[in-house]
């Protein structure tokens, strides 16, 4: 980015459990953007692996290193970073995720041209075994309004990677941390700023999302998180922000993901529980009635 009279610092927020084989990866591809005044703070939750040494080793005034005794719980984690933030922006990224390299630039560009308090943009997903997968909100433009993406979360459940995120720090004032009541932290801060901010959504892979393999207890976890977005659901019903047709169709999509074949695992016990909820929900639709079938063909 050409130098300009308007250079605010940003303030890259980091958090880091036990990822030292990605750490140096992902704080360099923050250090390397064309975007120069910022700091990367990164948070250590009480790492035992080599965390200090990949630390030690990167030399630059730009990076400022916590440590603390582990907490284990994210969105605390997330919420004492927040406290070392000197910028006027804030970004986050996760400890094994990377930034291509005008990610900063690129957004503070739109920030200022539309004057707005947040952004994030789409993202290009990569594993192990390097399969690579866009995730592109293909409904959205930079012109959508925060009323538009606010529906587009909670109607068809999509997601917003924190690692996309830059935000004025004034929305902070307007709309609070992190929550820190529920595990899926990440989709209730961004229903909350986008319904109380204005937000767009920048339409370019500007981050890479490192996917790791599911493990088995994965199954236990998935339902917890689901029950916690139907919480988010609920409150944004009663309180006027989501109707009754798009609140009734977003639960029905969300039950029958659950029931789904994504998940083969979910025992009977679990796929009838949600089976009967989207029944009682609306006896007519035909979710139930399809999932059913797709479980029973994988039998």
């Amino acid at each position: 980015m050409k130098e300009q009279a308007k250079s605010p610092l940003v303030s890259v927020l980091m958090i880091t459990y036990n990822r030292a084989n990605y750490l140096e990866e992902s704080i360099n591809s923050v250090l390397y953007q064309t975007y120069s005044n910022l700091e990367i703070v990164v948070l250590d939750d009480g790492s035992t692996d080599d965390t200090q040494v990949v630390i030690k080793r990167i030399s630059d005034e730009r990076l400022k290193y916590h440590r603390i005794n582990h907490i284990g719980l994210i969105s605390k984690v997330r919420n004492e970073s927040l406290k070392l933030a000197s910028g006027e922006y804030i970004a986050f990224i996760d400890s094994d995720d990377l930034w291509q390299k005008n990610k900063l630039e690129t957004q503070l560009g739109f920030i200022f041209q539309h004057r707005i308090d947040a952004i994030f943009s789409n993202i290009t997903t990569f594993d192990v075994h390097g399969n690579t997968d866009s995730l592109n909100y293909s409904s959205l433009t930079i012109e959508s309004t925060s009323e538009q993406i606010l529906r587009r979360i909670l109607e068809k459940g999509m997601a917003i990677y924190v690692s996309t995120l830059l935000m004025n720090k004034s929305v902070l004032d307007k709309i609070g941390a992190f929550s820190e009541r529920l595990s899926a932290t990440e989709m209730e801060f961004m229903s909350r700023l986008i319904a109380g901010c204005e937000v767009r959504c920048l339409p370019e892979n500007l981050v890479r999302i490192r996917k790791h393999e599911v493990n088995s207890s994965s199954v236990i976890d998935v339902e917890e998180k689901f029950e916690e977005k139907f919480m988010i659901l609920r409150y944004f019903h009663l309180n006027g922000i989501l109707g009754t047709k798009a609140y009734e169709k977003s639960m029905l999509m969300h039950y029958g993901y659950l029931m789904g074949n994504r998940f083969p695992k979910f025992s009977f016990k679990i796929f009838f529980r949600y089976y009967y909820k989207t029944i009682r929900l609306n006896p007519f639709s035909l979710v139930p009635y399809k999932a059913f079938v797709r479980k029973f063909l994988r039998l």
